[in-house]
């Protein structure tokens, strides 16, 4: 393995922390508008990019994204009006343009990769009722949880909405949130591509998309420490 990282040139390996640098910084600068809305004056940029740098080298070492809860936790240490539920309404309003670009990339590989829609769910066809056993007991069991929770819920939606405020001002979440974003997503492609590059493997849209829908996987079965296996 040492033989084969080793083979490529010291220009890819710059061009590939460049990229990652300003695909996390904007990230880093997005997370910082949403927050600065809900939370005036209580955070600094270099706080939000340390914090944000922390949760991406902890998610290529740790399983299941704990770097991100690594954040949040941070984020409500150094914001003392922050609560955790605030901060997850933030990261909703962070995933925005994320659950797009996935869904443009899924869109791509199902239409044009053979098969993609050829699934039978012959399990489903040969056990209706237990399907709808199963559909049912699920929509029981969260009415119930609901029930239970619901003085809770409606507590942590009001502090939810915090998060969300950017969203009241849509030429900041345009501009400085949707657009950031856009940038960050565009340097995660340029890393791909600077890696098929290094070591010779073509690269083409496909390609590049093919790779980033796997790693959408993995990041989201993140099970292991960065996807390990799932990639």
């Amino acid at each position: 393995m040492w033989d084969t990282i080793t083979t490529i040139s010291a220009a890819y390996v710059v061009a590939g922390v460049v990229a990652l640098v300003l695909q996390t910084t904007a990230n880093a600068f997005a997370w910082y508008t949403i927050l600065r809305f809900a939370y005036p004056g209580e955070l600094q940029f270099r706080q939000m990019l340390a914090a944000y740098a922390a949760c991406v080298a902890l998610n290529a070492v740790v399983p299941a994204n704990l770097g991100t809860i690594v954040m949040l936790v941070m984020l409500t240490t150094i914001m003392a009006s922050a609560t955790f539920a605030g901060l997850l309404g933030g990261f909703a309003v962070q995933k925005i343009f994320f659950t797009l670009a996935g869904a443009f990339v899924y869109l791509y590989l199902f239409l044009t990769v053979s098969g993609s829609f050829d699934a039978h769910f012959a399990w489903v066809k040969e056990h209706p009722w237990a399907v709808v056993t199963l559909l049912v007991a699920g929509a029981v069991t969260i009415y119930l949880v609901l029930r239970l929770f619901w003085p809770k819920v409606l507590r942590w939606w009001e502090q939810a909405k915090d998060g969300g405020q950017v969203l009241l001002h849509p030429g900041a979440y345009f501009g400085k949130v949707f657009f950031p974003e856009f940038v960050a997503w565009v340097a995660s492609l340029c890393v791909v591509g600077i890696f098929l590059a290094a070591y010779s493997i073509p690269v083409t849209f496909h390609t590049v998309m093919s790779i980033v829908g796997s790693n959408s996987i993995s990041t989201t079965l993140a099970l292991t420490p960065g996807g390990a296996g799932v990639n």
